[in-house]
């Protein structure tokens, strides 16, 4: 199993464009049709860092930074400094509708 998960992570990311990030549910599924969540370098980045090119993670951080204009806004239309990157984006802007965000 361990094996099977390593290859299916290894198929999900390559790295080669830092416009692009992890699905929730990799190739296993369409349910969430592109989209990334919140967490995806929580339980990635430390499998890429350790087992990768070292460009594969860094790209995945780019593409949070490319998104950080975005974050900054979303905050400060809530009134806060700093960033607040939506839990589910494919843009910047959070695609869960208000009543499936639980926090």
């Amino acid at each position: 199993g361990i094996r099977f998960n390593i290859f299916h992570l290894h198929q999900t990311y390559t790295g080669e464009d830092p416009r692009l990030n992890i699905g929730p549910k990799g190739f296993t599924g369409e349910k969430y049709g592109g989209s990334t969540y919140w967490d995806t370098e929580a339980y990635c980045l430390p499998f890429y860092l350790s087992t990768s090119d070292p460009h594969i993670a860094r790209n995945l951080l780019i593409y949070r930074h490319n998104h950080l204009r975005k974050a900054k806004e979303n905050a400060a239309k809530l009134g806060l400094k700093g960033a607040l990157y939506p839990m589910v984006t494919m843009t910047g802007e959070e695609c869960h509708n208000e009543w499936e965000i639980t926090f």
